[in-house]
């Protein structure tokens, strides 16, 4: 299980990142409109931690989370 949650983080890697990238530069455009501008710069940000929670954390998460699960039914079924 380990690896499997590796690997999709690796797969998945490149378009979330050429997606996020994209969309980032989209929002620069707006930044300097008077009324836009505080929605891109939350935009910016989103777009910025998205990648690392999408990537880094949640596979983690699911990963300490699913290994805790595996363990206790092993110790419930004896």
């Amino acid at each position: 299980m380990e690896q499997a949650v590796i690997e999709s983080a690796i797969v998945r890697a490149k378009p979330i990142m050429l997606t996020a990238i994209a969309a980032m530069a989209g929002a620069v455009f707006i930044l300097d409109g008077p009324i836009f501008s505080g929605l891109a710069a939350s935009l910016l940000f989103g777009l910025f931690v998205s990648p690392v929670l999408t990537l880094g954390v949640i596979p983690v998460v699911y990963y300490g989370v699913t290994r805790k699960r595996v363990e206790w039914i092993r110790t419930a079924t004896g």
